[in-house]
Formats: C-alpha cells, structure tokens, sequence
C-alpha cells in the first residue's frame, strides 16, 4: 500500500531513514489509515441517518457499524495485511472470523464504557477514547493473528 512512498523516500537525498520507518512499520501505518476511513464511514453514515434522515440513534447506530465493518473487512484484507485468497472458502472463513473478532471487541467496547462511566464515573467521551485505544489494539492483533493470518491463505493450485 505505501510502497510508492518508500521508493520515493529512497529517491530523494537524505530520505533514506524516512523509507525505511516506512517500510518498517508499514503495516501499522496502512492499519492507521483504514481506521481511520472506516471511523470516518461509520460517523458519516451514523450523521447521515440520524440528522439527515431523523433515524433513532440506535438502528442509525447499527446500520452505521455494518457497514464500517464491512469496508474494514475488504480495507484490511486487500491493503493491511494483504491477504490475497479469493476462494469462496478463503472469504467465508475470513468474513466469519472477521465478524466474530468485530463482535467480540463491540462487547469489551461496551463493558470497557460501563465500566468506566458507570462503576468509576469517568467521562463519557474520555471513557469512549481510551476504551477506543484498548479495541484498536484487540482488533488489529486478531486480525493479523487470527482472520489473516499469514499462511493460512489458500494456496493456488
């Protein structure tokens, strides 16, 4: 995804230690940036149903995450972790792990707010962003780890 940007750094004089933090940390940058579109999708969808259209929060809310989760789903596949396997098995077994990992950090979401704004009093919005740091990081680890795993690509035959 940012090779363009790594050759260019090496082009360019005295560029050369910039290309190779970026090539370093590629994937966490290309990690960024996708949560970043997908968090700009879901609240642009949320706005747009819940102001534009006057939806109730809630299913405004809903129909927002599915379809962040779906662009994250095709964004981390195709430019994160470059998992290239299209077999309808490799995309099932993906999608469904996918899912499974987005649920499972939606509930930690979730007791991580109560906890916080319920039991310790926290803020609501100071809640929303440290609970948020705890779920990148739960999320980008069982994507890598988990949904696309390196090597659990189907292998062309």
């Amino acid at each position: 995804m940012l090779q363009w940007l790594i050759d260019l750094c090496r082009k360019v004089i005295f560029l050369g230690w910039a290309a190779d933090l970026l090539e370093k940390y590629q994937e966490l940058i290309a990690y960024g940036i996708v949560g970043v579109l997908t968090t700009g999708i879901n609240v642009a969808v949320f706005w747009a149903m819940n102001t534009v259209l006057g939806w109730h929060y809630a299913p405004a809310n809903v129909v927002a995450w599915i379809i962040a989760v779906v662009f994250a789903f095709f964004a981390n596949k195709i430019f994160v972790f470059e998992n290239h396997g299209w077999s309808a098995r490799v995309v099932i077994k993906e999608a469904v792990a996918f899912l499974l990992s987005r649920l499972a950090s939606l509930l930690v979401d979730m007791a991580g707010m109560w906890l916080m704004i319920d039991c310790i009093r926290c803020e609501e919005l100071l809640s929303k962003f440290v609970v948020n740091i705890v779920v990148i990081i739960i999320n980008y680890a069982l994507g890598k780890f988990w949904v696309f795993a390196k090597g659990k690509e189907e292998k062309p035959e």
